[in-house]
């Protein structure tokens, strides 16, 4: 949720210069970007929003895991531990990831490109992440929502972008992807260009065509 509170200030940041139009301003996201996408859309504001490979409700993404319950009662006592102590604990983005190997050597390849950024995450705002339900805003979008599923996407069910979809109001689209979750991320394949030139397309339809500043 502080994720989409960011969003929400970039947006009345934007709407503060002269070169941005208020009237069309949209919201995109791709992986666990996708659900905050869609919760920002709920501002009246958005007009338009793409969500790419991403859960719509991360409670029952984590529960389709083996073991969840156990799991989440370690981070819940992580939770309790650091309100009494202030104690911080980690983990690794790479192990929670582990079910999909081709996302998590795209994550280690960019931490050698970029030496400031970790793949560690407190390990109690997990918690923050299980209780994250983007389709609980989706009654209040009023603007034109995109969902965007890879087909052999390992790490995000399908059925995450369906349910979505069925919940959010029109006007909306579905659009299946070729390849995997990682596939959204490679700028060389074709999954990646649909990506892209689908993004564009809705929102020049739904926020009008490019312009250029002069």
């Amino acid at each position: 949720q502080r994720q989409v509170r960011d969003v929400l200030n970039a947006l009345t940041f934007l709407e503060t210069l002269p070169e941005v139009d208020s009237q069309r301003l949209g919201v995109s996201g791709t992986s666990l970007g996708a659900p905050v996408a869609v919760s920002a859309a709920a501002d009246p504001r958005v007009r338009a929003g793409v969500a790419i490979a991403g859960p719509m409700d991360l409670g029952r993404v984590w529960s389709a895991f083996d073991g969840f319950a156990a799991f989440k009662a370690k981070v819940a006592a992580a939770r309790q531990n650091y309100v009494a102590t202030g104690e911080v604990s980690y983990v690794s983005v790479a192990r929670l990831l582990k079910s999909d190997p081709e996302t998590v050597a795209l994550l280690e390849r960019d931490v050698e490109r970029f030496p400031n950024w970790s793949l560690e995450i407190t390990f109690e705002s997990l918690l923050d992440l299980f209780a994250f339900n983007a389709e609980a805003s989706l009654e209040r979008v009023r603007g034109a929502l995109m969902f965007m599923a890879p087909e052999q996407d390992d790490l995000i069910a399908g059925c995450e972008a369906l349910s979505g979809y069925a919940k959010a109001p029109e006007p909306k689209a579905l659009v299946k992807l070729p390849g995997t979750h990682a596939d959204v991320y490679r700028s060389e394949g074709e999954c990646y260009r649909r990506v892209l030139s689908e993004q564009l397309a809705w929102f020049e339809r739904h926020l009008g065509p490019r312009r250029l500043n002069s």
